[in-house]
């Protein structure tokens, strides 16, 4: 009823929304917190990202942390990838996935503070080795984000 009274009005919601980030913005602010490739040591230019999963940050241990990290560990980045939580008041720890320009691939844990004036950071990176890189890029298939 206030929606129909809104546009009635002629008011516009004022509210920020995800969906208009647009993908040149994302990537931006991605090659900012991540600085340079951690396999080849240079710009992300040409570089591929997805996210795989995001958690609230609950501390250092978190059953949706070990959840998540468990289900990496075996290769189950199906069951992984359903993960997306999210607080609109919280930290957030998201595993993304970088495909270097070399094919190899690394799993970023990028830790998203809440705290205004604070910084994002990337608090982890594994290299994947040839197999479950292969698996992990199956997985994502054509839903690479070109940084």
């Amino acid at each position: 009823m206030l929606r129909a009274l809104k546009s009635f009005l002629g008011l516009r919601p004022t509210g920020v929304s995800v969906a208009r980030i647009e993908p040149e913005d994302r990537a931006a602010a991605l090659r900012k917190i991540i600085g340079k490739c951690p396999i080849c040591q240079k710009e992300l230019d040409g570089h591929g990202s997805y996210q795989l999963a995001t958690v609230v940050a609950e501390g250092p241990v978190s059953p949706g942390l070990t959840r998540i990290r468990e289900l990496i560990s075996r290769g189950d980045f199906s069951e992984a990838g359903k993960h997306r939580e999210w607080k609109a008041d919280g930290d957030i720890r998201e595993f993304r996935a970088l495909r270097c320009t070399s094919g190899e691939i690394a799993l970023l844990d990028i830790f998203y503070r809440f705290k205004i004036w604070s910084e994002d950071v990337v608090q982890g990176v594994q290299r994947l080795g040839q197999s479950q890189g292969a698996d992990l890029d199956s997985f994502v298939g054509g839903r690479w984000e070109t940084l």
